[in-house]
């Protein structure tokens, strides 16, 4: 038999006979981890009694969220009466730690001052060497010829020896610095544990007690359920590509972060695509009104609703519509496997400790077709790039992360995608072709007239673009480039007849042709257009630039 009951903070009537105390940590066998939390399962086996029984469960993490709390037991006929958290504090006998901690702070610190005062020392033998060494080298200049032979070999002998009492020197300074860094390190690292110890000898935790009516006598399993906030998954993804069969390899990841407090070890692990952050309910949009000013001839108009008119009760009944219909739609979608929200179940245990770093698991792997291009922007990058286009085969929605991108087998970059539902497409792009060169050369423009434009003057620009491929085998790429779009009455933009091959142009004045390609050979495409102004008129230097 198993009862459920979702409970909050409350207590149970005195006048109940309640069974001794039972305290069992128990284990966390089960976490669902969202955009922003973790919901966490904790499961605890024990003996009840027919009657009311009070199970403790210590060393919850303070910063579960208390509203979120469920309690259900399994196993024996009986039912939760009530959950309520006391905060402990715990309190860590810390002194003789502390104690040996800080005298090794201090040792270390004599240590490094002994350090610092040798340092200093040699750098002041040094000084002192270096200045008798200018002595000497300024008395074998100063040498009369007729100096006796042995002056000059002691003078150079001493010489020798100033050297080699500079050399020691310096050795014994860098072995000193090495020595200092070393000190300060270990000084850093002793002082950071102590500070840790401190901090730490003082924790804060929650212990459950739930209250559960038992109809017999007989071993159960009481789970508690709670959310904690800090945690969160994020998506990433691999993308390999072969060339030859023309399929993506695309492998879907979570990196998992939590810092809640208590490590999860070899748990049940759920992964859920859900956005709590977008809320439950669609927005609500505010009716407008137009309303007509004719005292003064101006124009209509608009404006927002007044507060407190008839139609704002409507729209309240529809916003609580929505809420209602967005709730049943959004409990239909949990579903696993896919749907708007999917949940990804691990097939293994994992261990996702709480110590804030990121811990990669895989979610899933599916090989998909591309349809592949290699396109070419040479006004803004002279590079030809592989590119192609996915669809999301699986039943589960990609949501926005990176994309680390390898091309038969090497490691080309990092990318990212956006969100991409089950069935929708998506564009990666894959480096870049080295074996594609394309040159682009400006046409000379003789039809220029300096100054504003008279009426029947034009302006001619155009281009010359050369490509040759040395790829194995044929192939098509795409040439993307643009011309203006006139907003301007009586100017107009248009492509001219020398334009080889025609291009297709979208209403936003993206060019693009598809230029066939033949190994070892050249091709070439020719983009020119024109503007035709009035009289008198000033263009805009993006029309003719």
């Amino acid at each position: 038999m198993r009862t459920t009951i979702v409970t909050t903070l409350c207590c149970v009537v005195s006048s109940l006979a309640v069974a001794p105390d039972l305290r069992a940590q128990g284990t966390i066998s089960e976490v669902t981890v969202l955009e922003d939390r973790a919901r966490v399962t904790r499961r605890v086996t024990t003996s009840l009694i027919a009657g009311i029984n009070q199970v403790e469960v210590p060393e919850l993490p303070i910063s579960l969220a208390t509203s979120s709390i469920l309690a259900e037991v399994d196993g024996v006929p009986a039912r939760v009466l009530g959950v309520r958290l006391d905060p402990i504090v715990h309190e860590a006998d810390i002194r003789a730690d502390v104690l040996h901690l800080e005298d090794d702070v201090r040792s270390l610190t004599v240590a490094e001052r002994a350090a610092v005062s040798a340092a200093e020392v040699e750098r002041k033998k040094r000084v002192l060497t270096d200045r008798f060494g200018d002595f000497l080298r300024q008395a074998l200049l100063e040498r009369s010829t007729r100096a006796a032979a042995d002056e000059t070999e002691r003078l150079l002998a001493a010489e020798e020896w100033v050297s080699a009492r500079s050399l020691a020197a310096d050795d014994r300074a860098a072995s000193l610095s090495k020595e200092i860094e070393e000190l300060r390190r270990r000084r850093s690292e002793v002082e950071e544990n102590l500070t840790r110890l401190r901090s730490g000898s003082r924790r804060l935790t929650h212990t459950a007690v739930v209250q559960v009516e038992a109809a017999a006598n007989g071993e159960g399993t009481l789970r508690i359920g709670y959310d904690v906030p800090d945690a969160w998954w994020l998506p990433v993804y691999e993308a390999r590509l072969d060339e030859s069969s023309g399929e993506v390899a695309f492998s879907y990841g979570a990196e998992i972060v939590q810092g809640s407090g208590e490590d999860w070890i070899g748990v049940d692990l759920t992964l859920s695509t859900q956005r709590s952050s977008l809320g439950l309910t669609p927005p609500s949009l505010v009716p407008l009104r137009v309303s007509g000013h004719t005292s003064d001839g101006r124009n209509a108009m608009v404006a927002g609703r007044a507060a407190g008119s008839a139609s704002t009760d409507f729209a309240d009944s529809l916003a609580e519509d929505s809420s209602a219909s967005g709730d049943d739609d959004l409990a239909r979608a949990r579903i696993e496997g896919g749907g708007a929200v999917a949940r990804f179940r691990i097939p293994f245990p994992a261990t996702i400790p709480a110590d804030r770093r990121r811990h990669r698991v895989p979610i899933l792997e599916e090989k998909l077709s591309a349809e592949l291009a290699f396109e070419c922007v040479p006004r803004l990058r002279p590079h030809t790039f592989r590119r192609g286009r996915l669809v999301n085969r699986t039943e589960a929605p990609f949501l926005p992360g990176s994309v680390r991108i390898f091309r038969e087998g090497a490691y080309v970059g990092e990318t990212a995608i956006s969100s991409v539902p089950p069935g929708g497409s998506f564009r990666l792009s894959f480096g870049v072709e080295g074996r594609i060169v394309v040159h682009r050369t400006e046409i000379t423009d003789r039809e220029r007239e300096t100054g504003s434009f008279r009426k029947g003057d034009r302006r001619t620009l155009g281009w010359i673009y050369s490509i040759r491929s040395a790829l194995p085998e044929r192939a098509t790429l795409v040439l993307v480039d643009r011309m203006p779009v006139s907003e301007i009455e009586g100017v107009i933009v248009e492509a001219t007849k020398r334009c080889a091959p025609r291009p297709e142009t979208d209403p936003d004045g993206i060019c693009r042709w598809q230029v066939p390609l033949v190994s070892g050979e050249s091709s070439e495409v020719t983009f020119e257009y024109q503007v035709t102004a009035p009289q008198g008129m000033e263009i805009p230097l993006g029309l003719v630039d």
